[in-house]
């Protein structure tokens, strides 16, 4: 079974997450903030993370840098919701450094599992919906 590490300091996303990609069959593991979610990947190093970009202490873009120099092949999808709040939207700079997609806030959870299914390929699971 694939095993996905959520990053995100909002709880519900996180919840909603965790409850919906264990429904489709993947393990999940979940981190509240970057310096967490670094510790919790080199601790034991998923399939796939998904990493929102705006949080307090070592946001995103700081965690892609890192996690990249010493897991160059890390497959990362980046989440943000500043766009739709008036920020300046980071998604796309997300993809330069590293990141293999890029999806807005708030999540097409159906459009995050295609792309779940995508990138591991093979290892990806069937959805059960």
């Amino acid at each position: 079974m694939p095993d996905i590490l959520v990053i995100d300091d909002d709880y519900t996303i996180r919840l909603a997450l965790r409850k919906r990609l264990e429904m489709s069959g993947y393990t999940v593991s979940e981190a509240m903030d970057g310096n967490e979610g670094i510790a919790a990947y080199r601790k034991h190093p998923s399939d796939l993370v998904i990493l929102d970009i705006m949080m307090p202490g070592k946001d995103g873009l700081e965690v892609i840098q890192e996690l990249m120099l010493d897991y160059p092949d890390i497959k990362i999808i980046t989440i943000s919701g500043a766009d739709s709040i008036g920020m300046i939207n980071l998604l796309p700079l997300t993809k330069t450094l590293g990141a293999l997609r890029a999806i807005p806030k708030p999540i097409d959870q159906e459009q995050l599992l295609g792309v779940i299914h995508e990138l591991l390929g093979d290892r990806a699971v069937s959805r059960r919906e």
